[in-house]
């Protein structure tokens, strides 16, 4: 299992319980003011991951939803994370598969979740000026 910050060719590999924010082992990556030192949590229980926002500043979306903080989610193959301005994709490695119809896969489902977090970024922007 992996979380993808799209945009870029870091890929994490979760492995037990992982922190993401400013103050993360991912520190160089994400110097985003946006993000809170430590904005959420991935945790794998029984083969599951779960996200668990950590009360952060800005929240944690999934799919364009924002979600509770300190309540933990379940995370679906392909989700898409944002927290302040860095956009994740959660992906489960698959079992055995011809490596080159994966990478095709893979490939066609990262530009289709560009384009897609690309749209829920302008949606989110737009949301937050009818606020203001």
């Amino acid at each position: 299992m992996k979380l993808k910050l799209i945009n870029s060719d870091i890929e994490i590999k979760i492995v037990d319980k992982l922190i993401i924010g400013r103050k993360s082992q991912l520190k160089p990556f994400l110097l985003d003011s946006d993000l809170s030192r430590e904005h959420f949590q991935l945790t794998i229980k029984n083969n599951q991951v779960f996200i668990t926002d950590l009360h952060s500043t800005n929240h944690t979306y999934i799919n364009g939803n924002v979600i509770e903080a300190g309540k933990e989610f379940l995370l679906k193959n392909e989700d898409k994370i944002k927290s302040g301005n860095q956009f994740f994709i959660f992906s489960v490695q698959p079992s055995v598969k011809d490596k080159s119809s994966f990478k095709q896969e893979r490939d066609i489902t990262q530009i289709a979740n560009i384009d897609s977090l690309k749209e829920l970024e302008i949606n989110n922007k737009k949301s937050k000026k009818r606020k203001n």
